[in-house]
């Protein structure tokens, strides 16, 4: 018993340290890459509604599930609105859910034009 309560405690600091990591890339991805703004811009509303700086609510979605064994990595990770995100998860039934190809392409074009690498993000954590 003494084992399993060990192994439990152990996957926790582990999701935790990985949480911690996902929520210094998002803001990083939000400042740096996204400036801000939703990537993905699907949703009529997208952007309209926001702080009195400008900035929305903005969260990351996983391309690649974290379930399925990907990462946390930029590559993998698009910074969207709420009504975007639920267009990514397909929620939305009258938006249709973009491919995974689609939002691949989309990060990587956004990676170049932002020069934002791996290593880099790496670097700045």
């Amino acid at each position: 018993m003494a084992k399993t309560y060990q192994r439990t405690l152990e996957r926790r600091k582990e999701q935790r340290i990985k949480n911690e990591r996902l929520g210094k890339i998002r803001d990083y991805l939000k400042q740096y890459r996204a400036q801000w703004k939703c990537e993905l811009r699907r949703h009529p509303d997208c952007n309209s509604r926001g702080f009195s700086d400008g900035r929305i609510p903005l969260s990351p979605h996983h391309i690649s599930k974290r379930s399925h064994g990907r990462v946390d990595e930029p590559y993998n990770l698009i910074i969207v609105c709420a009504e975007c995100h639920a267009i990514c998860e397909g929620e939305d039934r009258l938006n249709p859910k973009p491919t995974k190809e689609y939002l691949l392409d989309l990060t990587n074009d956004l990676n170049i034009r932002y020069n934002i690498s791996k290593e880099w993000v790496d670097a700045s954590l």
